[in-house]
């Protein structure tokens, strides 16, 4: 364990032994949704193995999230999923707390709901980008790395960091066209957000990032490559983007499953049918991502051609394949404890009133 991760763990225990002890708490990932449209969403509790529980209602720290189930007991090891409706009529990140509670008051399990409330029309399709492109109505900003840009990009796009954007104020009355990667929508909803809030008037995003443009069969300036170089992300960026959204993850002849929730298929060819098999993204949120892990490039080379443009979500692939998960997998061991812990902290706060403050997508 780095000197890093000790020191992330250590403070983390302190925080948690600060707070009366607690129900295990849960992570809920809604994804990106929209303002103004109901999304429903389930929270799943499991009952301890040594006792049974009662689950009577739940409290929320935003009625923006409403619970909409009857009393309910739980025997031991047994698990249930309560329904609830998110609706949200502001835009921002979700950051929810939910505690279950019995007909007593006792809480017997907590939960956190996480994800980012953005605008319908904050997107355009690829054909819709396109015309505007076309017609030169609009600036294109890539926002992907210079590497990448340089790999391929969208006509007369411009390549700006992320960080560069709100420096642009010779830009806020145009119309603004993002673009980036298309594996994390929560992160550029927040930028087009903090744009807005800043004067740019007319933000918008390219729905899918430079993959889904690829994919369509857009023109693209720069050195090139097979579509699937467009699609692959690193074992990073996935971490990241899996922490705000679920994913999918179809894991191709590998030994060993990086991650649990995976679904372990013998080779590229049976990839290929477990992506055709994934049931379409519903139409409430934003599209589910899948990830595809392969132990070779050639496997991916194959795998988009068969699926990459047909596949019922977006598609990525993991550079470094398999080893890339293990090893970041391998480094963040000491962490996932921790973070497990800091939803607890953040949550036991929140209960104890040592946070406060309105919900950030709605303001109640």
């Amino acid at each position: 364990m780095s000197r890093l991760h000790r020191c992330i763990v250590s403070t983390v225990a302190l925080l948690a032994a600060a707070l009366p002890a607690r129900a295990a708490d849960t992570l809920v990932r809604l994804g990106t949704v929209f303002r103004n449209e109901m999304t429903p969403q389930k929270i799943v509790v499991t009952a301890p193995a040594d006792r049974d529980i009662e689950v009577a209602s739940a409290k929320v720290t935003c009625d923006c999230l409403q619970p909409l189930f009857a009393p309910v007991t739980l025997h031991r090891g047994e698990s249930h999923a309560f329904p609830f409706n998110y609706l949200s009529h502001g835009a921002g990140r979700v950051d929810v707390g939910v505690e279950f509670v019995s007909s007593t008051g006792a809480v017997v399990a907590r939960a956190t709901v996480v994800g980012f409330v953005t605008e319908r029309a904050s997107w355009l399709s690829v054909g819709d980008a396109a015309a505007e492109a076309k017609q030169g109505r609009a600036k294109i900003l890539d926002l992907r790395r210079a590497e990448r840009f340089a790999a391929g990009h969208i006509a007369h796009a411009e390549n700006v960091q992320p960080f560069a954007l709100k420096a642009r104020t010779d830009l806020r009355g145009a119309r603004i066209i993002l673009v980036d990667d298309g594996f994390a929508p929560d992160a550029i909803a927040d930028r087009i957000l903090t744009l807005r809030q800043l004067g740019f008037k007319d933000v918008v995003a390219l729905q899918g990032g430079m993959a889904a443009w690829v994919r369509a069969g857009q023109s693209v300036e720069g050195v090139g490559g097979s579509h699937w170089r467009a699609a692959t992300i690193s074992a990073a960026e996935f971490a990241s983007a899996n922490a705000a959204s679920e994913w999918r993850i179809v894991e191709a002849d590998a030994a060993v499953r990086p991650y649990a929730d995976a679904t372990k298929v013998a080779d590229w060819n049976a990839a290929v049918r477990e992506v055709g098999k994934l049931a379409p993204s519903p139409a409430d949120r934003m599209p589910l991502n899948t990830l595809v892990v392969a132990s070779s490039e050639a496997d991916y080379e194959r795998i988009e051609r068969a699926v990459g443009a047909t596949a019922p979500g977006p598609l990525f692939y993991v550079a470094g394949g398999r080893n890339a998960l293990e090893q970041l997998g391998y480094t963040q061991t000491a962490v996932a404890a921790a973070t497990h812990q800091m939803i607890n902290v953040r949550s036991d706060a929140h209960a104890h009133g040592v946070v406060s403050g309105p919900c950030s997508s709605c303001g109640k």
